[in-house]
């Protein structure tokens, strides 16, 4: 078995199959997944995702807005118990707040990413607010102002993808 490499057995071990319209889908659990290379499209993809947490404060106040101010929910939606009551308007709107998956998905993403920038050594996390923070910043333009290499730079992007991806728990 050559170092860093799965044996055909130890892979088939730590696997599970479905049968889905007589073909088998090969699943590999989670903890496993830690030895597999990033391709240049997964960290693209995460790259996209990861730039997305600079306007997040910006998406999470319009869309608590939309809930507050939106005037198709009435508040008929929302009768109480057996007597029919309509709770007050101001219960409506928590409901809507609360129920919400849009909001709470955006939520969720920015602890995600809270939580990362927390676990994160100093150096990688000077690369992730200059990467994700700035407007416009590509991985060469941080390379050059640290004084670093590209090769340096991508490792370390190689990191906080597997970091991201350990957090939301792809």
């Amino acid at each position: 078995m050559i170092p860093g490499k799965w044996s055909v057995e130890r892979l088939l071990s730590f696997c599970q199959f479905d049968r889905m319209q007589d073909k088998k889908i090969l699943k590999l659990k989670w903890r496993y997944l830690t030895m597999y290379e990033l391709s240049n499209r997964d960290l693209d993809g995460i790259d996209i995702e990861l730039g997305r947490y600079r306007t997040i404060a910006n998406k999470i106040y319009l869309r608590r807005q939309e809930l507050i101010h939106n005037k198709k929910h009435s508040t008929e939606d929302y009768t109480g118990g057996k007597g029919k009551t309509v709770y007050s308007p101001t219960e409506a709107t928590i409901i809507r707040i609360e129920e919400d998956l849009t909001l709470r998905y955006l939520e969720g993403f920015k602890l995600i990413v809270d939580t990362l920038m927390e676990n994160l050594i100093d150096t990688d996390l000077v690369i992730f607010k200059m990467r994700f923070l700035e407007a416009g910043v590509t991985w060469e333009d941080v390379a050059e102002k640290l004084n670093k290499t590209t090769r340096y730079i991508n490792s370390r992007r190689k990191v906080i993808a597997k970091r991201f991806i350990e957090l939301k728990g792809y």
